[in-house]
């Protein structure tokens, strides 16, 4: 995914040490995304040192008594804009950043020297990031849903992994097949667009462990492109573009599966610039989708939906 236009790793896509890594929680408050009053900070811990809860959680919180050893790294909060993220500044690398409503992101940057200042309970001291070692990790997010509600602390697991390198002794040959999973539209609604991949290592000489990896994450730097359909309407262009690559670049995801995602607004079809040449909001669209794959920049054929 892209935070202020840097590539980062999900915690989905297998991330090494030695990457940007993407810790990512989304608040869902009775179906729909929704902020949290108040994003205290999150913590980083080893899994292994969080199977006896009460070490790490007490009463629903981080524990009072907590051994400071145990933390292996602290992003602060509150969250602000992830537009402030620049991998540059060390400043910021120890912040909670906002991607979209209920929506926020820490940067476990294992490619700088990264520190951040746990200060719960009044402890105010300043952890160097210890998650650089390949297993199994926890983030703890500790915040506050309500106004003058209670902080509680939530936690999500990841796996940092040594490397994804490996040696072929051949050009390695990956067949993409993509498919559209929306085929319909209401006008009015806000839905996530799906283009699912599948891919296959057709190489004999890579085993079936190699070819695995290929099944988590191996697109990348997707981008959309959405047209407008004209069929039978005289005097307007055949086709009109709604988005173009690089209008969708940064607002893709892409999950462990190399699924494509945009989020695509159909209440923002009525103001586009170009809504003169539509020949009316509803009817044919099309989606064309962008990736990297290996050495390769694929570009898929059009995929058709109607918006009705």
């Amino acid at each position: 995914m892209l935070v202020n236009n840097t590539e980062c790793v999900d915690r989905n896509n297998r991330p090494t040490v030695l990457q940007k890594v993407a810790l990512r929680a989304l608040f869902v408050n009775d179906g729909v995304y929704s902020d949290p009053n108040d994003i205290s900070g999150v913590t980083i811990f080893r899994r292994q040192d969080t199977y006896t809860p009460n070490e790490v959680i007490s009463k629903n919180l981080i524990s009072k008594n907590l051994d400071t050893d145990l933390v292996q790294m602290h992003f602060d909060g509150p969250a602000i804009d992830a537009a402030s993220y620049d991998p540059g500044d060390p400043l910021a690398l120890s912040s909670i950043y906002k991607t979209g409503t209920g929506q926020y992101v820490v940067i476990l940057d294992g490619t700088q020297d990264l520190s951040g200042v746990y200060d719960f309970h009044g402890e105010n001291v300043t952890m160097k990031n210890g998650a650089s070692a390949i297993g199994e990790y926890v983030d703890a997010w500790t915040v506050q849903q309500i106004a003058s509600g209670p902080y509680h602390t939530l936690l999500q697991q990841f796996e940092l992994y040594e490397d994804t390198f490996f040696v072929s002794t051949e050009p390695i040959q990956v067949r993409a097949a993509n498919k559209l999973v929306n085929k319909r539209v209401t006008l009015g609604s806000v839905t996530n667009l799906k283009v699912e991949t599948e891919l296959t290592v057709t190489n004999r000489t890579i085993d079936e462990a190699t070819k695995n990896l290929f099944r988590q994450s191996a697109i990348t730097n997707a981008s959309v492109q959405i047209d407008k359909i004209n069929s039978n309407v005289g005097g307007l262009p055949c086709h009109v573009e709604v988005s173009g690559y690089a209008d969708t670049s940064a607002l893709v995801d892409i999950t462990s599966c190399n699924t494509i995602i945009l989020n695509f607004d159909t209440r923002n079809l009525a103001t586009h610039p170009n809504v003169a040449d539509f020949g009316g909001l509803v009817g044919d669209y099309r989606i064309t989708v962008k990736y990297s794959l290996l050495d390769e920049v694929i570009v898929t054929p059009p995929f058709y939906f109607t918006v009705s």
